[in-house]
């Protein structure tokens, strides 16, 4: 069961300090709750960018999610999508970072150790000549609060032999309930197989270099029966 991590793990984030009004204080607050449930979410992309192994300055993997929660027939992508960040490391790198960082909470350093130890199995499951899996907490750069890291969210980049090439798969997860309630185990996630994007004809310069959607069952349906009903319709006006 996917968990909601919307309560405690806030408390420490710093308010703003100046008067805001309540259009921008509902945003502050959707801001501070990181992904929702995954359960919730109608339809997500994920793009993924390469910066090489020499890159400097940050991690050479970065993740951007974008994501709407609103019914199916609702959806608008350009006016209602959220987003957020993650910069994938690999797992020691990951897990030095998530030491390092201020005020965490014992539960944060449980979910950490217990993630190591599941990627690690992962990672060395892998095929021969599989890339190595990299992690990353699910973050936003936010004016007035600097860059938050939600705990317990993280991205994890595995990859797949499609094609004759390995190509990413990208699994988003939260922090679950083990029964006891602590959230320390990964709970259900979000797997999205993402498809190079290097070669697309029209690509802009600094576009991404992979690229991938996540459809839930009742916008896949609906969908598919929009594509039959067009399809429907041009062969009525074909004869």
């Amino acid at each position: 069961m996917v968990a909601m991590l919307g309560r405690d793990p806030w408390a420490d984030v710093p308010k703003l300090r100046q008067r805001r009004s309540a259009k921008a204080e509902k945003m502050d607050a959707a801001i501070l709750t990181g992904l929702p449930a995954l359960t919730s979410i109608t339809w997500l992309q994920a793009q993924l960018w390469d910066n090489g192994v020499g890159a400097r300055g940050g991690p050479r993997w970065n993740l951007k999610v974008k994501w709407t929660t609103i019914r199916p027939e609702l959806i608008d992508r350009g006016r209602i999508a959220s987003v957020r960040y993650a910069g994938l490391s690999t797992i020691d790198q990951w897990r030095d970072a998530t030491k390092r960082r201020r005020n965490t909470k014992a539960w944060e350093t449980a979910f950490c150790k217990h993630t190591v130890k599941v990627l690690r199995e992962i990672d060395r499951a892998r095929p021969a000549g599989s890339p190595e899996v990299r992690v990353g907490s699910i973050s936003y750069r936010y004016s007035g609060h600097g860059t938050i890291v939600y705990p317990g969210q993280v991205a994890v980049l595995s990859w797949d032999h499609r094609d004759g090439e390995w190509l990413p798969c990208i699994g988003l997860y939260q922090a679950g309930d083990d029964g006891d309630g602590k959230w320390v185990s990964l709970g259900d996630g979000i797997d999205i197989l993402l498809n190079s994007y290097r070669e697309a004809e029209g690509r802009r310069e600094g576009a991404s270099d992979y690229v991938g959607l996540h459809y839930r069952d009742d916008y896949r349906a609906l969908l598919i029966e929009r594509r039959e009903m067009a399809e429907a319709k041009a062969e009525k006006a074909s004869k």
